[in-house]
Formats: C-alpha cells, sequence, structure tokens
C-alpha cells in the first residue's frame, strides 16, 4: 500500500491502518514498516498524524519531493495528506467474522468434573512461533503430557486480532495431543475483549473444548474493587457487563486477568484459576510459557 502513496504527498500510519479496516492497526503499521524496509518502499512518505516522520532524513527526502518541511514535521500536513488507497479491508472482515464467533460462545460448564487442565502459550521471535503445551492433572498436580512446536507466522500482531496470529499454531499443538484436557488454559482473553471474542474463545470454538484467557494485562475495562489479599478478586466492568476478573493470585501487587472462553462459567473460570494459583500465574499456562520460552531460546540463542 505504501507504493500508493505519490510523490509530493503523505499519508499517516493512521490513514494505512484505516484503509485497512481499523485504526488499531496503527501501531503495528508502524513497527512492520521500520522492520522490513529494504530501500524499495517510499516509506518516507509515511508520517504520525502530527506530519512527524520517523527519522531525520526522511524529512529530507520529504523535501526534495516539494512536501513542506518545518520545525521538523510536515507542514499544513492535511494539504499534502494521501488517503485514497485501493486495498482489501481486512481487519473489516475479520472483525465481521469475530462478531458472528461471539454469538455462538456459551458461557455454561461444558463438563461434570474437572479431572485435567491444558496451558498453552506462544513466544515468538520475528516471524517464528514457538509453542507450549502441558496437561496437569489438578487433583495430584502431576504431568499428564507436555508438547513443544515451532513454525512460521504469517499474520502481525494486531491488538483484539491475536486469534488469526496465534491459532494456528494452538490448533496444531492441539491436534498433537494424546489427551485431550477437560479444560483447556490460554494466555490471553476470553470474552474479555471488545467483542467478546478474544483468543481462548475463538480457540474453544474451533477445537470444541472449555477454555479459560488468562492474561498478565487489562485489555480493556474497570475494576470495580482493589483486591488486597491472595485469593481477592474484583470484576471488569467494560460498558455495564462483567467480562472477567481481577485476581491477586500472589503476593505481587500485579493481578492476573481472568474471563471464561467457551463453555464455562465465569464462576468456574475464577474458581478454577484460583485453585491452580501457586504463583502470579496459574500453573498450566505458567509451565506453558516456560516451556515455549526455553524452546524459543534453544532455537534462536
Amino acid at each position: 500500500m505504501v507504493e500508493q502513496i505519490p510523490e509530493g504527498m503523505v499519508s499517516t500510519y493512521g490513514d494505512i491502518a484505516r484503509a485497512i479496516g481499523d485504526v488499531v492497526a496503527s501501531r503495528t503499521i508502524y513497527s512492520l514498516l521500520q522492520e522490513e524496509w529494504d530501500g524499495g518502499l517510499p516509506i518516507h512518505r509515511v508520517v504520525t498524524s502530527r506530519g512527524e516522520a520517523a527519522l531525520s532524513r526522511y524529512l529530507q527526502m520529504l523535501k526534495e519531493e516539494g512536501v513542506p518541511v518545518e520545525n521538523r514535521k510536515v507542514r499544513n500536513l492535511k494539504d499534502h495528506l494521501f488517503k485514497d488507497f485501493k486495498s482489501e479491508r481486512i481487519l473489516a472482515k475479520l472483525r465481521e467474522k469475530q462478531e458472528e464467533l461471539a454469538s455462538k460462545v456459551s458461557l455454561e460448564d461444558g463438563f461434570k468434573r474437572v479431572r485435567t487442565v491444558g496451558g498453552i502459550d506462544v513466544a515468538y521471535k520475528g516471524d517464528s512461533a514457538f509453542a507450549a503445551c502441558v496437561i496437569l492433572d489438578v487433583e495430584k498436580m502431576k504431568l499428564v503430557e507436555e508438547r513443544r512446536l515451532s513454525g512460521k507466522v504469517t499474520f502481525p500482531y494486531v491488538s483484539t486480532y491475536l486469534s488469526y496470529r496465534e491459532l494456528p499454531m494452538i490448533k496444531k499443538i492441539f491436534k498433537r495431543l494424546k489427551t485431550k484436557p477437560d479444560v483447556l488454559m490460554i494466555d490471553g482473553n476470553g470474552i474479555l475483549h471488545p467483542r467478546r471474542i478474544g483468543i481462548a474463545s475463538h480457540a474453544g470454538l474451533e477445537l470444541n473444548v472449555p477454555t479459560i484467557g488468562v492474561t498478565k494485562r487489562l485489555l480493556l475495562g474497570k475494576l470495580g474493587k482493589t483486591p488486597k489479599k491472595i485469593g481477592d478478586f474484583s470484576s471488569i466492568i467494560h460498558e455495564g457487563c462483567v467480562l472477567g476478573m481481577a485476581l491477586k493470585s500472589s503476593k505481587s501487587d500485579r493481578y492476573v486477568f481472568v474471563s471464561p472462553g467457551h463453555m464455562i462459567s465465569m464462576k468456574s473460570a475464577l474458581d478454577l484459576s484460583r485453585k491452580l494459583c501457586f504463583h502470579r500465574i496459574p500453573e498450566p499456562t505458567r509451565r506453558a510459557h516456560r516451556m515455549a520460552t526455553e524452546l524459543r531460546n534453544k532455537r534462536t540463542g
């Protein structure tokens, strides 16, 4: 798309993101352009919403093309903006698919008893992904099975579209399991998502397994109260709806954020997460994270 920007004009990262369907991709557009420039694309013609260029030499290149520059940014930016991109609005289509899938998510328990819980995490290095899955016996806290897998990713990280980057690896490693867990924990969100379809919910639908999303960062919403003691929790409220729970799982002042993915209730997702938190992170995803990181370091170190 960058090649469509004519000489003497500029576009913003937001303009390009909107052209593919969602302004939330602005940061991703910035990262990709900085990483992939080989001198062939006119990325110097892409600026911030304030007209600032990523590098000072880009400003000189713009000046040579007739774009007015003053105080280290494009002067009268709106007079030199190009927005008439010819592009498929891929993110808009993916967002529609998410909204369709969200209507199929069940928040009722799809099990009678939980004997085994799996944990999946994926680590990255460039366009390489390193996935790990562990399955634990809940009562004995013994390892039942573990799997590792590496591969390439073709979809960049875009906030709220993580499924399209990570789900292919999750599906591959899940298919290799000999033991199907009663519940699967995923490092990511469930319904705690703008469209109620985070990676844990999406994976639950694709794999037909009850899932829980557990993450270390709050994507959206506000806490109803402040959890103070280990085991305390607070509702995470967004647009008047309770979409997850902030759990104080350890002595750390940092919470973990739990949300049901698919075929599990809010209560069961919270109860199981509390039961499995011997450290800050629930044991299945903690072990999976460690394994995925070790695999990445081994393969890339």
